[in-house]
C-alpha cells in the first residue's frame, strides 16, 4: 500500500507563534514527487490526536541542518504558504452557528472562514484553547458540555449540533413541580 509518507524524504513539525502557537509541518518530498497537504493531513490524523495534526504544511526542498546535523529551526521559512486545495467556504447559517463562530474567534484570535474549518487542523487550536472554548460555551448556554466534545466535534457546524443536543437534554431534565390540590 502506498501512501503520502512514501513520497517524503523528510518531515519536521514545528510550532510557529501567532497569537497562539500553531503546528506547522515542513515537508521535503523525494525528487519529482508531488506533495498533497490534505493527503498528508489525513495520513497524520490516522495516527495522531487532533491537536497534534499540523494546521499548515510547507513544502521545502530540504530541511536546513546545523553543523551538528540537527534541524536548523532558525533557517526554516517564517512565512508558510501551502498549495492546499481550496475548501468550500460555508458561512454561518444560523444564529447559533454565528455565536459559536464568534466564540471560536474570541479564543483563537482568528475567525473561522467556514463552519467546516477544523478547530485544530485549520485554525491552529490546541487543548488549552479548547478548554477555554468549552468553558465559554457552557456559560453562554448554561449547559453541561464535556471537554471531549470539541475533540469529537471540532467545527462550528458540529459544535452547533452538540450545543443543540445539550440544550435539549437540559430541557428534558427540567422538572416542573406539580401543584398540590
Amino acid at each position: 500500500m502506498t501512501g503520502p509518507h512514501q513520497k517524503l524524504r523528510a518531515l519536521w513539525l514545528a510550532r510557529k507563534p501567532r497569537r497562539e502557537p500553531s503546528l506547522v509541518a515542513f515537508v521535503a518530498p523525494h525528487a519529482g514527487a508531488d506533495c498533497d497537504p490534505e493527503a498528508l493531513r489525513l495520513w497524520l490524523s490516522q495516527t495522531l490526536p487532533p491537536w497534534m495534526v499540523p494546521a499548515q504544511f510547507a513544502v521545502v526542498s530540504h530541511l536546513p541542518r546545523t553543523p551538528s546535523g540537527k534541524v536548523d529551526r532558525s533557517a526554516l521559512p517564517e512565512t508558510v504558504s501551502t498549495d492546499a486545495p481550496a475548501r468550500e467556504m460555508v458561512p454561518p447559517r444560523t444564529e447559533l452557528e454565528q455565536r459559536i463562530a464568534d466564540l471560536f474567534a474570541q479564543t483563537l484570535g482568528a475567525r473561522p472562514q467556514s463552519v467546516n474549518d477544523d478547530f485544530f487542523v485549520h485554525l491552529g487550536g490546541h487543548s488549552l484553547v479548547a478548554t477555554q472554548l468549552v468553558s465559554l460555551i457552557r456559560r453562554e448556554w448554561d449547559i453541561e458540555l464535556p471537554l471531549r466534545a470539541i475533540f469529537e466535534s471540532p467545527t462550528v457546524a458540529a459544535m452547533a449540533e452538540c450545543v443543540t443536543r445539550a440544550r435539549q437534554q437540559a430541557d428534558s431534565r427540567t422538572v416542573i413541580p406539580r401543584r398540590r390540590m
